[in-house]
């Protein structure tokens, strides 16, 4: 199965880690605001944000031999904030 990646989650995830930080989200906010932890649609964006390097590498973790999305570790990095800042500050 092909998951998507959406440009619109994408950026709704820096957009929200980047008002938060530098705190960390709940497990219940990120609940609320992006849904189940183990959405495979979710991971792959996350692992994409990871992978142009705006989200640090431990956001995502195997837990009982499945991949989930770590509330605790999900947030920007230098590089994340530099960008969000820079894109936000020319809206």
């Amino acid at each position: 199965m092909r998951f998507t990646f959406s440009d619109r989650t994408q950026w709704n995830l820096l957009v929200y880690l980047y008002n938060i930080w530098p705190g960390r989200l709940t497990e219940k906010e990120f609940k609320k605001k992006f849904g189940s932890p183990s959405n495979k649609e979710l991971l792959a964006n996350i692992r994409q944000l990871i992978d142009d390097g705006f989200i640090e590498c431990g956001a995502i973790e195997k837990r009982e031999d499945r991949e989930i999305a770590s509330s605790f570790n999900l947030r920007l990095t230098p590089e994340g904030v530099k960008v969000m800042k820079e894109s936000i500050d020319k809206s």
